[in-house]
């Protein structure tokens, strides 16, 4: 604010509303609050857990672009001016941060990871275990960092850093001792106990890791304790809670898995009084809940639904909230609007990823002769475009150039290729064995698709 010269020109919001009441001797008081109605979806609405500075960006960032009609207030002697979205003065305050279309989170980048997935998926033929970690904002080393009166939601910057390096150290983590070298009989009951646990665990034997799952491991409390859950559909929780008991893992008529849960008379009490039971502990397994003191819910993979839940951003989108704005309490204004999050904002500034895969996917193209995909700067000359794509080379014709001058190249399929060669962008040709190993995916095409 102290150095930026467009505050010297446009009035703050702040001051017109100031002006427009004291003209009329009243005084301000506009205020709004989070909305959430039972209507909703609630994967797409949910009111916050935490008190955190955030972004609220109307709409779902899918509008398409039209005129706008933009007026200013300006300080001295003119009060309104409208001026074109072109304006130069109104660029520079607008566009501060331009995202591409293929930005990283978007629809259309998630769509392709999530393809790529599907093809490790069917590469592997199927996956075993499914993992997810959240940060736990008591960790000694956010605790340590906290001035007077902080808490963990006042600092999203190290909370997202140390989340990071964990997640490095859990990656590393699962090639060691966490679940041994290969886990492939996932179905058998002797395996359970190893691997997963849902189950609250002996206080007189290990009290760190006890403390832990009471913390950081309960679902809920949902059902008749709390029926208003985000997790609650007609009375019913969606997640399966409260677990039945049973002696030995088995599967149920849907296809998910019935943890081992053995029948005890203890009641738990939380750190807010509530009363829960072995039957609301979320799996995991117990060597990573007592190496990274937080929420690491571990799950055996039955189906190919956990790699839609692990890309849910596909189907789900942007977080979103309904915001409803008061002035003298009388409602003026609902805006349907994207929520960011503090800690959301600092992984992206920080340019931490969003998605790792190992082995690699190679996106193979599918085209009709000289039909590829050019991209082009529109300032560039057509002629230089044409030329440029008339001279290119993609994956499927370096695939038909390498079998033509290489006979052993016909052992291989189009999509097992890149198992055992690896495409050059530059040259834009393919090598024998250089590199590491990667898959291959090409991605679907209708039957009720039409020739181009």
């Amino acid at each position: 604010m102290e150095y930026n010269p467009f505050v010297r020109i446009y009035r703050q919001a702040y001051e017109v509303l100031n002006d427009a009441y004291s003209a009329d001797n009243q005084d301000v008081n506009v205020h709004a609050h989070l909305h959430y109605s039972l209507r909703t979806n609630r994967r797409h609405y949910n009111l916050p857990s935490t008190e955190e500075i955030t972004v609220i960006l109307p709409g779902d960032g899918q509008e398409s672009p039209s005129i706008r009609d933009i007026i200013i207030y300006l300080r001295g002697g003119h009060e309104l001016m409208q001026i074109s979205e072109y304006h130069p003065i109104y660029l520079q305050m607008y566009y501060v941060l331009l995202f591409p279309h293929r930005e990283m989170g978007g629809p259309r980048h998630m769509s392709e990871i999530f393809q790529d997935s599907m093809a490790t998926t069917h590469h592997n033929n199927h996956l075993d275990i499914f993992l997810t970690m959240m940060a736990n904002p008591n960790w000694p080393e956010i605790k340590r960092a906290l001035l007077p009166h902080q808490t963990a939601t006042d600092i999203p910057d190290l909370v997202t850093s140390v989340f990071e390096l964990k997640r490095r150290a859990l990656m590393k983590e699962k090639k060691g001792k966490a679940f041994g070298p290969v886990v492939v009989y996932v179905y058998t009951k002797n395996l359970q106990p190893r691997i997963i646990s849902a189950e609250f665990p002996d206080e007189s034997i290990d009290l760190a890791l006890y403390q832990t799952i009471k913390r950081c491991m309960i679902h809920g409390p949902c059902g008749t304790r709390n029926l208003r859950m985000a997790c609650m559909e007609n009375g019913k929780c969606i997640k399966r809670y409260l677990r039945i008991y049973t002696k030995t893992i088995t599967i149920d008529t849907d296809g998910y898995p019935v943890y081992r849960l053995r029948e005890t008379d203890i009641v738990y009490k939380l750190a807010n009084g509530q009363q829960v039971y072995n039957r609301d502990v979320v799996p995991h397994n117990l060597y990573l809940t007592r190496m990274f003191d937080c929420h690491i819910n571990v799950e055996v993979c039955v189906e190919v639904q956990c790699v839609k839940y692990i890309h849910k951003y596909i189907y789900k989108g942007h977080d979103r909230y309904t915001l409803v704005f008061y002035v003298d309490d009388e409602i003026q204004q609902y805006l349907d609007a994207r929520y960011i999050s503090p800690s959301k904002a600092a992984w992206r500034l920080f340019r931490h990823s969003l998605h790792e895969e190992n082995p690699s996917v190679t996106r193979l193209a599918l085209h009709f002769p000289k039909m590829y995909n050019v991209v082009y700067d529109e300032r560039e000359p057509i002629e230089n475009v044409i030329s440029r794509a008339q001279d290119q080379r993609s994956t499927l014709t370096g695939f038909f150039e390498y079998c033509v001058t290489c006979n052993t190249a016909t052992t291989y399929t189009y999509q097992k290729f890149p198992e055992f060669h690896t495409w050059h962008k530059k040259p834009c040709i393919w090598l024998p064995g250089v590199g590491p190993k990667s898959i291959g995916i090409i991605y679907f095409v209708p039957p009720n698709s039409k020739e181009r």
